[in-house]
């Protein structure tokens, strides 16, 4: 079963962008790896200019005026509903036998194709002015988002999550139902996607220096600690895009400093362990120098302290010990 037609992909990318993703698809460079039965999903990979083929992801689904709705995503740096997408959707609408289409397309003879060389330069072009830049323009519809939380109330101390989903807005300004989870290593294994902003950079850079000291579940979760934790969530916030636990919570910001006082409690299990108390709310998470998240006041900051940062997050590790001791 197939949900889309030509008409809809016209309507879903650029005209140059249709035009390319037809020479893509005779030329034999699209290849889908996967397709639902009732047409709803597409999977599969197209040869672009680099070595290793993008990944695109495609979902279909009927709007409320019958025509389809086409939400695709690739590893390009465009990002989302490209050539390659369009490519990958002519390709599913190929006869079973031979690559020719349906209906055949016309190239126009007057627009000679640019070798692969003109193409991958004029991508890096279009990539280092976008980076050159922290806000995005109207045409780029992704977005990367970066989900804050606090690890697992089991961990002692209390630790700072990050998670980076990768999530597409919608007419309404809303973001889509489906994201999905972003690994910093792609935005330096070939040219970054093109969603990706300057202030974007510096914080992927400073997750893979972290890769085995900070990551959990993966490339998921990144579980902070220390300066460059305290670096990263400092990052994280300026960029306007931080969610507080999940893409539907409030926006995190940079909070103005808070005061915390260190004391030392007794657990149910009678042990001793060292609590942190922030004035003014929030939870004391431990990095150098300490941070305070607050979800109600959706603010974060530095936590001054009476004593050094370095110690003061040292203290915040003290394992957990009979008062005796």
């Amino acid at each position: 079963m197939r949900l889309h037609t030509l008409d809809d992909i016209r309507r879903t990318v650029t005209p140059a962008a249709f035009e390319k993703a037809t020479r893509y698809q005779r030329q034999g460079r699209a290849r889908v790896t996967g397709m639902a039965e009732d047409g709803s999903r597409i999977e599969g990979q197209v040869q672009g200019t680099q070595r290793r083929p993008y990944t695109v992801s495609i979902d279909i689904e009927t709007a409320t005026d019958g025509r389809a709705r086409i939400d695709g995503t690739c590893s390009c740096p465009v990002g989302d509903n490209c050539k390659h997408v369009a490519a990958l959707l002519l390709e599913s609408m190929a006869a079973p036998v031979g690559r020719k289409l349906a209906t055949r397309l016309a190239i126009p003879a007057s627009n000679p194709a640019l070798s692969p060389q003109t193409e991958g330069w004029l991508a890096e072009l279009d990539r280092a002015l976008a980076l050159s830049d922290d806000d995005y323009p109207a045409a780029i519809r992704q977005r990367l988002i970066y989900v804050l939380s606090i690890a697992d109330a089991a961990t002692d101390p209390p630790l700072p999550v990050l998670e980076l989903r990768s999530v597409r807005l919608l007419k309404n300004d809303q973001f889509s139902d489906r994201s999905t989870s972003f690994d910093p290593q792609t935005a330096f294994s070939g040219t970054p996607a093109k969603f990706l902003r300057g202030n974007d950079l510096p914080i992927l850079r400073l997750l893979l220096s972290g890769r085995g000291l900070y990551g959990l579940g993966g490339n998921h979760t990144h579980t902070l600690s220390g300066e460059t934790g305290a670096d990263i969530i400092e990052r994280v916030l300026a960029t306007g895009r931080c969610r507080w636990r999940s893409l539907g919570g409030p926006v995190m910001m940079r909070g103005e400093p808070r005061h915390g006082t260190i004391g030392w409690a007794l657990t149910e299990a009678g042990t001793q362990t060292c609590i942190v108390s922030v004035a003014d709310g929030g939870t004391a998470v431990c990095l150098v120098p300490p941070w305070y998240l607050d979800a109600e006041a959706a603010r974060g900051g530095p936590l001054h302290l009476d004593v050094p940062p370095r110690v003061a997050a040292t203290l915040m590790q003290a394992p957990r010990s009979s008062p005796s001791r």
